[in-house]
């Protein structure tokens, strides 16, 4: 299977970074081809904008669909662009290896999702990610307890917007998540531990079943 990684930590020596490490070990042993897309070390471009496109359909008012659309059908996406659609493209299983911010995405990884999953490439007529999986793996900065109820949201509710936002609206098959709670607290011991369950969960994934959503 053909693995895409999509980490997005500023710090190579974060707990972020030991499970993007994991990912790739458990990976490779288990016979997986895995590509790794590390958007600081890229310094990757964010904000979507008229530099995402080399030839436009309108050079008049930006309409980014229209755009979108017109790129992947003529190949005029930039070249950092072009090149993570293509490896999303190649992907058959995707993972977003990030912490969780705000209750959200880094910001450097919501932008790679405004840009890579384009209108015509990964939704709208012809699109090419449907049947594709697609793992959420994360830190938070609370505890598990935190996380128990709805008054602050569970996992889930907060991962909503791209489980089903984004990866089962492009037709892709959201996995349940996995998550290292309260990350910044862990010691040694307990962070082993938690490497050990994602390499456990990871070794098993073909057969993992997807979220599904009313």
């Amino acid at each position: 299977m053909k693995v895409l990684i999509v980490y997005a930590h500023p710090e190579p020596a974060s707990f972020n970074g030991a499970m993007k490490d994991q990912i790739i070990e458990t990976m490779t042993r288990e016979g997986h081809d895995v590509t790794l897309s590390d958007l600081y070390a890229m310094n990757w471009q964010a904000a979507t904008g008229p530099d995402d496109f080399t030839f436009r359909a309108n050079r008049e008012v930006l309409r980014l669909q229209t755009e979108q659309a017109h790129a992947w059908r003529t190949r005029s996406f930039a070249p950092d662009l072009a090149m993570e659609i293509d490896r999303l493209d190649a992907a058959e299983l995707v993972i977003f290896q990030f912490p969780l911010w705000w209750w959200s995405l880094p910001a450097i990884l919501k932008g790679y999702v405004d840009r890579v999953f384009a209108y015509g490439f990964a939704y709208g007529q012809g699109a090419s990610l449907a049947g594709k999986k697609a793992l959420c793996c994360l830190t938070t900065g609370g505890p598990a307890a935190s996380f128990e109820s709805d008054k602050r949201g569970t996992i889930l509710t907060l991962l909503r917007p791209v489980h089903q936002g984004v990866f089962d609206f492009c037709n892709m098959q959201a996995l349940p998540p996995f998550v290292a709670y309260g990350a910044a607290r862990l010691d040694d011991p307990q962070r082993r531990e938690v490497l050990i369950n994602l390499d456990h969960y990871l070794s098993q994934i073909q057969e993992v079943p997807a979220l599904t959503f009313d």
